[in-house]
């Protein structure tokens, strides 16, 4: 696959990213960030750290193949919702079971 998803380390940016619930959003959308725990040592997900002309960002490069576990969910603050994804390893018992049920 070679589309990536960029993502950031820094919250604030995170947020600004976000819209940070501001009322320039329609009333009937809120702004989401995804909160993502990964695991260092899964090398069965490209992902990479990379430097761009804004240093501040701290961006991370996903491959479109990335899966994640959807963990809590909740608001921090008016129409702004925090989503805590895990990194999944190809070889998760679970994601096995879903890849399985999908393919039939």
């Amino acid at each position: 696959m070679n589309s990536f998803v960029s993502a950031t380390q820094d919250k604030n940016v995170a947020i600004v990213y976000s819209g940070n619930g501001e009322q320039t959003i329609p009333p009937d959308e809120v702004s989401v960030i995804y909160e993502m725990l990964i695991d260092t040592d899964i090398r069965s997900t490209p992902y990479a750290k990379i430097q761009s002309i804004m240093a501040d960002e701290e961006e991370i490069l996903f491959s479109m193949g990335s899966t994640f576990r959807i963990g809590e969910i909740d608001e921090i603050r008016s129409r702004v919702y925090r989503v805590k994804l895990t990194m999944v390893h190809k070889e998760d018992e679970l994601w096995n079971k879903l890849t399985e049920h999908l393919d039939s």
